[in-house]
């Protein structure tokens, strides 16, 4: 379309910029304005254009096409459902990409959220990694453990198992969590009943260890000896895993055990979206890597007296013809014997450490801690008894020497400090070493 342009066409007639149709009476020598062929021809493919794309042959003979098509009734509403059916078109593309543009929005936000509800759905669509939260306040309960967990009833977790007297064990669990990284919670509820190590070691998603860490170490024994539990915060990166080794050594009455697993702050729902069967929640495969059993007392030297060095890692022998006179100068950790005619048996033992200050014959033996412990034989007859972490932190201020002893028996026996004398029955007899810290 367009406006009449012909030379005395009136300027701005119609507004500014727009000319129009004028009989020019007030200007001395001007013309009305002229039409011109361009603009007559405009003006009929105008009206033309409204009757044929309406699906209608012009007629000469008509004067009423154009009328029919914008005034009756048929039109109207021909022309009201295109109308409508192109809003329609339109309001739906603006609502799918509104839907499109707050889902991505979504999905950003989700990615770097601490909440990891929504963040599921999105791993079972997207392959989203998750972060996780945990700390020494975690909940330990099955709706927050996380090891081994399928998604349905959330209680596996790691055991070490009943380890008998004189026994030694160690162990490797493993845990991979599934498109999760971040904090995560270990507890271990570990009892060695004697020597003992918690590890936490965590790698890259290639296997590069990127921690090594000795977590706990114990080191004692005694009549109803319940260890804390460990509680310990690690943290993994995305597609990384860790392990949780151990290693125990035996020599309480009790035996060793250990159960533990891994929890965080919130664990993830189960969602089941429409279109998707994929269950979004299992978290890891995991399990016992390494374990093994050394049974005996094979990883002992075959010394009467000793102790560990922790400097050297290496045990050390004392000497077990010490005197009063001469005492060994540092404290036992291990007793060894050897009982030929009991094999395999489970024995008592007590051992009772005691201070002196005078030589023989006017000794003042005076008991300071006396202990009846559990203990075994091997196949062989071999035996070694851990001395009870109490009795190796005895104090002498004074100077005294302390006297350690043992003895063993194949009944059930009873002492203390207030008992003057080792019951009879006495297997192999009373073994003593003298010394001085």
């Amino acid at each position: 379309m367009q406006r009449i342009n012909s030379v005395n066409a009136r300027p701005d007639l119609n507004g500014t910029g727009k000319a129009g149709f004028h009989d020019n009476s007030d200007l001395s020598g001007q013309d009305a304005t002229y039409l011109t062929p361009d603009w007559c021809n405009t003006l009929q493919e105008e009206l033309c254009n409204l009757i044929e794309k309406n699906g209608y042959t012009l007629d000469s003979n008509s004067r009423e096409q154009l009328y029919k098509i914008i005034a009756t009734n048929d039109s109207v509403m021909a022309l009201a459902e295109a109308i409508e059916n192109r809003l329609m078109t339109l309001a739906t593309k603006a609502a799918l990409q509104q839907a499109i543009d707050y889902a991505s929005a979504n999905l950003q936000q989700h990615k770097s959220a601490k909440n990891p509800h929504p963040q599921y759905l999105l791993a079972s669509t997207f392959g989203v990694n998750l972060p996780m939260t945990a700390s020494a306040d975690t909940p330990i309960a099955d709706t927050n453990r996380v090891y081994g967990w399928d998604g349905l009833d959330g209680d596996t977790n790691f055991e070490v198992g009943g380890v008998r007297w004189w026994n030694s064990k160690s162990g490797t669990f493993t845990f991979k969590p599934w498109r999760s990284y971040g904090q995560f919670l270990l507890y271990f509820d570990f009892q060695p009943q004697g020597n003992g190590n918690i590890y936490v070691r965590t790698f890259s998603q290639d296997g590069t260890k990127l921690t090594d860490n000795n977590v706990r170490t114990y080191n004692a024994a005694g009549y109803d000896l319940k260890e804390t539990p460990l509680k310990y915060v690690f943290e993994l990166p995305q597609g990384g895993y860790a392990e949780i080794a151990y290693d125990l050594s035996v020599w309480n009455k009790d035996y060793g055990n250990g159960k533990g697993s891994i929890y965080v702050n919130d664990r993830p729902k189960s969602f089941s979206p429409v279109g998707y069967t994929s269950t979004v929640d299992f978290s890891n495969k995991s399990g016992v890597e390494d374990a093994q059993q050394d049974d005996g007392y094979a990883i002992y030297p075959n010394y009467e007296w000793f102790y560990y060095s922790d400097t050297t890692k290496k045990y050390i022998e004392l000497n077990s013809l010490s005197t009063f006179e001469k005492p060994v100068t540092h404290i036992p950790t291990y007793y060894r014997s050897q009982l030929q005619d009991q094999l395999n048996k489970e024995l008592w033992a007590i051992v009772e450490v005691a201070k002196q200050t005078a030589a023989l014959p006017n000794a003042d033996y005076t008991p300071v801690n006396t202990q009846v412990v559990r203990a075994a034989t091997d196949k062989d007859g071999n035996i070694v008894l851990g001395i009870p972490f109490e009795m190796r932190t005895v104090s002498t201020p004074n100077n005294e020497t302390l006297v350690y002893s043992v003895a063993f028996y194949a009944k059930e026996v009873s002492k203390t400090t207030k008992d003057s004398d080792f019951p009879t029955g006495m297997l192999n007899g009373r073994h003593t070493i003298y010394a001085r810290p």
